[in-house]
């Protein structure tokens, strides 16, 4: 006898019950699942490092995905048009999140990260106390734990237990740096930014509402040591990784924003 074999159509709930029918103690919800375009891969990689991190500790309701620009020469127009198109096309579980750049507003179904309080991704993680983390991890680079006395075995990602006053000692010693080298940094003004777990510290406007890409450049001609992160996206993954393994001592705009797209 012949069989004739043929495809029939059907919907994404019934597929999913067909292959799991024998697999009583499996489930599987891709409405759970949401897709979040963004910028540039260094976007991607500093939100799902997090997002995965957030999960981890229960934070996250649902799981979400990122996806970039594989060249890295996204922009906030391309992530907005992208999730306009795929949302006129019937995919309701796409979101965008864009940088500030002290100029965006939230839209339809993307969101801004930092608004008021950061230009960029790169001014959340280059954060002084990631950056001492880092010098930390590295030995003894600018003689950071000498001049701010750390002891030998001081493990670097508890640094967000310590006191306010602690902490703005340490942020006081990044910012005496940067002077040295640009006399010109005014670090008089201030903007108060929180983390997830409660810290309130006050840090420099320069620090927060500079362009991200030129403050990278800057910490680097400040601080040579970063220099040594040869690959390319080698020291912002170093810091994004710092900044999970510090958790919760995690910026609280970032979190927000992840968790207006995970309950949305």
């Amino acid at each position: 006898m012949n069989l004739r074999l043929s495809l029939k159509k059907i919907q994404k709930d019934d597929a999913l019950a067909l292959l799991t029918e024998y697999i009583p103690t499996l489930s599987i919800d891709y409405k759970n699942h949401k897709q979040v375009f963004v910028e540039s891969p260094t976007d991607r990689k500093y939100y799902q490092m997090l997002a995965d991190k957030l999960i981890q500790e229960k934070e996250l309701e649902n799981k979400l995905y990122f996806v970039s620009n594989s060249s890295g020469k996204g922009n906030c127009n391309e992530v907005i048009n992208i999730v306009n198109q795929l949302r006129k096309g019937g995919n309701n579980s796409c979101f965008g999140i864009i940088d500030w750049d002290k100029t965006n507003d939230n839209k339809d179904h993307v969101l801004v990260h930092g608004k008021n309080y950061r230009y960029s991704i790169e001014n959340f993680f280059f954060d002084p106390f990631y950056l001492v983390s880092l010098f930390l991890e590295m030995g003894n680079p600018h003689n950071v734990r000498d001049e701010l006395g750390f002891a030998e075995h001081y493990n670097q990602y508890l640094l967000g237990t310590e006191s306010v006053q602690r902490l703005e000692e340490i942020s006081s010693w990044v910012e005496s740096k940067f002077q040295d080298s640009f006399q010109n940094s005014d670090m008089s003004e201030r903007l108060e930014v929180e983390y997830l777990n409660g810290k309130k510290v006050s840090l420099p406007k320069y620090f927060l509402l500079e362009n991200g890409h030129s403050l990278e450049e800057k910490y680097k001609e400040v601080f040579p040591a970063l220099n040594s992160f040869k690959n390319n996206g080698e020291l912002v993954e170093k810091l994004i990784g710092i900044m999970c393994r510090s958790y919760p001592f995690i910026p609280n705009e970032s979190v927000q924003v992840l968790k207006q797209v995970s309950e949305s």
